[in-house]
């Protein structure tokens, strides 16, 4: 039977170490130092349901202000293992001697004592304190090896995660459309009717459902067709639009929907979407033209989104029912031609050459190096990550404030947090 411990987050200051590797491989390239550690976060705003400040430039298209979490001295950290016991490492790091590489990786490594499982867990920890975390969830084969919480009252209390709630929705849409009610391939102009402003009808005619969920529709973030449909990834607002399709031809809201067809099925009893126009109306100094702008945000605890993880991981299945169709959840975790690292509103890792959001910036690795190439990803703004690897049977969870200032979808704390993944996964002999 599972077993969770609870200790105090007063651990002791041990630091996980970094090894070095390729790192096209699963291997590590130097962790959190001190010194980017105690950064502060920049990407606040007054308002809490606004956005992270910069227009198209943020990337990640909404508030890192809204988080429902709060601060406090204490952490809750819960393992199978014996968390309780306290660390022998005195000054040298919590793998010892030795880096974490000297224990097999996850799936085939001899299972740690107790005590080193201690010292790899609280290591983890501090490291998630120094970071900003507030909840945080490790998955393996089913069952939660890892948890930390800053304090007790986050495991239940819903967060805004941001553009990590895109890949949720991808799931949501792609329902949908196996229930018949849009297609990927019907142009946006079908169900939306409305005057774009001054773009040219035929122009919209062009732009299909498949293209908002890919972000190569053309549009910018008030929905002004700037860029080539079809041809140029830029990512926007503009997949809020689907939200639009799907109200309308199914004639349920979001929630509606949502919960009869997936979030109920998966047990996502703490997960539900709100509306974020005002936010996207302040943060972009207006809002479209259109009278049936409804974009919407996701507000879920880290245990209800590592559900929807071990879905993904199953393929779709939970208890043996199938909810998504095998041939859409293929499509959404194939990237699209005009993005290497990106499906349908997924983040895939399997690539080199992935275009940053926001900056358009192209990543000369796989978007992040310490992780395997098969890990599929939800990423949003203010460090906000669901991890899904089929590889190493593995969901992670991480909701909290930025670690750093930065604010885009993937982020050098992705590199960083799965350095420290591999490390405890190597080091408990997971």
């Amino acid at each position: 039977m599972k077993k969770l411990l609870s200790v105090l987050c007063a651990v002791s200051m041990l630091v996980l170490p970094a090894c070095g590797g390729d790192s096209g491989e699963n291997t590590f390239s130097g962790g959190l130092t001190s010194e980017n550690a105690s950064h502060e976060s920049s990407d606040a705003v007054s308002s809490g349901n606004t956005e992270s400040a910069g227009g198209e430039s943020t990337g990640d298209n909404e508030s890192v202000a809204g988080s429902e979490s709060t601060t406090g001295s204490e952490s809750a950290v819960g393992s199978e293992s014996s968390a309780g016991n306290e660390s022998t490492a005195g000054n040298e790091s919590a793998a010892g001697n030795e880096s974490a590489g000297g224990n097999e990786s996850a799936g085939g490594g001899e299972q740690s004592s107790p005590e080193d499982t201690a010292k790899y867990e609280e290591a983890l920890a501090k490291f998630l304190e120094d970071t900003k975390t507030d909840s945080f969830v490790i998955v393996l084969d089913g069952e939660e090896i890892f948890s930390y919480y800053r304090t007790a009252q986050l495991e239940t209390q819903k967060a805004n995660i941001f553009s990590a709630g895109k890949s949720v929705s991808s799931v949501v849409f792609g329902i949908a459309m196996d229930m018949g009610y849009f297609s990927p391939e019907d142009p946006i102009t079908k169900y939306i009717t409305e005057d774009f402003g001054d773009t040219d009808k035929s122009a919209l005619d062009k732009i299909t459902v498949r293209n908002l969920l890919t972000m190569t529709s053309g549009f910018d973030d008030l929905l002004n067709l700037k860029y080539e449909t079809g041809e140029d990834w830029v990512y926007s607002d503009a997949w809020n639009l689907l939200f639009t399709i799907l109200e309308k031809t199914t004639g349920q809201t979001v929630n509606e929907f949502a919960d009869a067809y997936l979030f109920d099925k998966l047990g996502m009893d703490d997960t539900e979407y709100r509306s974020s126009a005002a936010g996207l109306a302040l943060m972009r100094g207006g809002k479209p033209v259109l009278s049936s702008w409804n974009p919407q945000q996701i507000h879920c605890t880290a245990t209800d989104l590592a559900k929807f993880g071990e879905f993904i991981l199953h393929g779709g299945t939970v208890n043996g029912e199938r909810l998504i169709s095998e041939e859409y959840l293929s499509e959404a975790l194939t990237p699209c031609g005009q993005n290497p690292a990106y499906g349908y509103l997924f983040w895939l890792n399997e690539n080199s050459g992935g275009i940053q959001a926001g900056t358009g910036d192209i990543s000369e690795t796989n978007i992040i190096p310490n992780a395997p190439k098969d890990t599929v990803s939800a990423l949003g703004a203010a460090d906000k990550k669901l991890y899904v690897v089929p590889s190493l049977d593995l969901v992670a969870v991480r909701i909290g404030k930025a670690a750093n200032d930065e604010k885009y979808a993937f982020t050098q704390y992705d590199n960083e947090l799965w350095e420290q993944i591999n490390i405890f996964l190597e080091g408990c002999g997971y």
